[in-house]
Formats: C-alpha cells, sequence, structure tokens
C-alpha cells in the first residue's frame, strides 16, 4: 500500500496541527526496487531511521500499516528515541523465527515462494483469524475499524482516520 491511500487520514480534520511523513518502503508502494538492498526488515528499519534523523524527528506518532507494522515495531526496538507511539494497522507481529513449534513462519518465506504458495500454507497453518487475545493481555488497545478489511484507509477512510486520530491523541472514539 502506497503512501498516497493514507492522505486522507493525515488530512483529517482530527489531525489537523499533526506533521505526517510518508515514506514509502523501497521496492514497495510507489518506490524503485534497487538491486543492492537486502529487503530484511532491519534494513527497511535502518533506512527509516535515517529519514527521520534527517528530517529532525523523536518521539514520532509512528502509523503503519501490513508488512510496514513489523518494520515499525523493529524501528521501535533498534531506534527506541524515534517512536513515541506505535499504531499498527493490519500488522504482522510474529516474531522471526518463530519462538515456539506451531508458529505460521511467515517471516521466513521469500517473496516469490510467499506469492507462489506462502499465504495459502500460512493460512492452512493458523486458521483465518490470528488471535490478538496475547495482545490485549498486554495492556495493547485493539480498536477496529467496521465496514473495512486488511486496507482499511481505502474500504472506509471515514472511520480509519477517526481511529487512527484516536490513538494517536489517546483519546478513544467509537466509530
Amino acid at each position: 500500500m502506497s503512501a498516497p491511500h493514507f492522505v486522507p487520514v493525515a488530512t483529517h480534520p482530527e489531525l489537523a496541527g499533526h506533521r505526517s511523513l510518508f515514506l514509502d518502503l523501497l521496492g514497495h508502494g510507489l518506490s524503485d526496487r534497487p538491486p543492492d538492498f537486502g529487503y530484511p526488515l532491519e534494513e527497511h528499519a535502518a533506512t527509516l531511521a535515517t529519514a527521520l534523523d534527517h528530517a529532525g524527528v523523536r518521539a514520532a506518532d509512528v502509523v503503519a500499516h501490513s508488512m510496514g507494522g513489523g518494520l515499525a515495531v523493529v524501528l521501535a526496538h533498534h531506534r527506541p528515541e524515534l517512536v513515541g507511539r506505535l499504531v499498527l494497522v493490519e500488522a504482522n507481529l510474529e516474531p522471526s523465527p518463530a519462538p515456539k513449534a506451531g508458529g505460521s513462519g511467515i517471516n521466513t518465506y521469500t517473496e516469490a515462494r510467499f506469492l507462489a504458495s506462502g499465504l495459502a500454507e500460512t493460512l492452512d497453518q493458523v486458521g483465518p483469524q490470528w488471535d490478538a487475545g496475547s495482545l490485549t493481555a498486554a495492556g495493547v488497545r485493539a480498536l477496529t475499524v467496521p465496514n473495512a478489511g486488511h486496507n482499511v484507509m481505502l474500504d472506509n477512510p471515514e472511520a480509519f482516520a477517526r481511529v487512527t486520530a484516536a490513538s494517536v491523541t489517546g483519546r478513544a472514539r467509537p466509530c
């Protein structure tokens, strides 16, 4: 999902006064795919850290979608001063390698293998809904955007903007 899909959220009136920086991951969205880039989350996190350093950003509210969620967690782990709050949207939060037998192993697939068979294999192994109960038990707030699937910013942009605003301001509001 490329950064332009987040523009309606970032320009929503409830987020007025917040500076927004949009970054496509290298080789994703609208960004080129450099052949000399390795593409693990750690390399993407280092690139993101460089961009935030260059922009003079500290304690950012990082809103990250899909694979970007895993990247945001790596960024927060390696450069905690850069991240104030994480808003993870449809993120894969399984560590790599999986810490125990029975993990999906989704992070071990190459891109080609995941596209060919990995998604189906993963869903066969873990089921269609991944359990977020352990996150909630650890104090993570999980909010649902109604009438939306994986591409929530396209499926229901108004509700997604409200949930995002509530997440970065700390004020929970129903959709």
